[in-house]
């Protein structure tokens, strides 16, 4: 659906919305559950828009959204110490351990080249953040219970080896033109393979939020590890809107 299909659709909406609160809420006999619904429903369009002001706002010429690179999802295993399809969670989190630093070095040492390798991107005081935690590693419960739920059927097993997010962390910019950078930075690097990229300023969640998702496959210096990380950027104000609106409780809401 277009964007000016989802305005259109949402104005409809909100006419409606709008005859509701005329009705004489004392002569009309609503459940409590359906008024609810009317004003989640509103709440959560008034939220997607007020995100998607901003962003045009920040980004007037949709230069993230137009981005030249397609969303990729590549069918690639994580890798055991000794080069192998890892066979269980005890080999995803020995690799990851031991890559866990190696993906924090790349990540800082790309974000120092940030402003120097397009005119348009100025130098950027963007910090790279890890999970809160002592290991800073994704929880081996957690961990077990998605590969229990998102991957058991998935072939070939073991359904541990697509777990992409035992070693994550995330990125907040100021602006478009530093993600540009940091992406084509991203791309420049030999060390780097992108096995997954979801572009939500291209394609926003359900309440609106954009930011860019990506999978990483970091290889050491020598090659002889290699293993798939998250990352995530976001951008400074939108991040902060988002959570000054509590977008992710209309995710929720309409989840149940």
């Amino acid at each position: 659906m277009s964007n000016t299909s989802d305005a259109e659709h949402r104005r409809r909406v909100y006419a409606i919305f709008a005859e509701i609160d005329n009705f004489d809420i004392d002569r009309i006999e609503i459940h409590p559950d359906t008024l609810e619904y009317f004003e989640t429903v509103t709440a959560y369009l008034k939220c997607f828009d007020e995100l998607e002001a901003l962003y045009n706002e920040i980004d007037p010429n949709h230069t993230l959204a137009n981005y030249d690179m397609p969303d990729i999802t590549r069918p690639i295993q994580q890798l055991s110490m000794s080069g192998d399809t890892v066979k269980n969670l005890a080999e995803l989190y020995e690799v990851a351990e031991a890559m866990l630093p190696v993906f924090k070095a790349k990540i800082e040492d790309l974000l120092g080249g940030v402003g120097t390798s397009s005119p348009c991107a100025h130098s950027s005081d963007a910090l790279f953040h890890l999970p809160p935690g002592e290991n800073k590693l994704k929880g081996k419960r957690r961990a077990s219970e998605k590969a229990k739920d998102d991957y058991s059927k998935k072939e070939p097993g073991p359904p541990e080896s697509w777990l992409y997010d035992i070693v994550r962390g995330s990125i907040v910019f100021d602006d478009a033109d530093q993600i540009l950078d940091f992406l084509e930075l991203i791309r420049a690097d030999k060390s780097i393979e992108i096995v997954k990229s979801k572009n939500r300023f291209r394609s926003p969640t359900l309440s609106g939020y954009r930011d860019w998702n990506l999978q990483l496959q970091i290889s050491t210096d020598d090659g002889s590890m290699k293993h798939i990380c998250e990352l995530q950027l976001h951008l400074q104000a939108i991040k902060e809107a988002d959570v000054k609106l509590g977008s992710h409780r209309y995710y929720e809401f309409f989840r149940k």
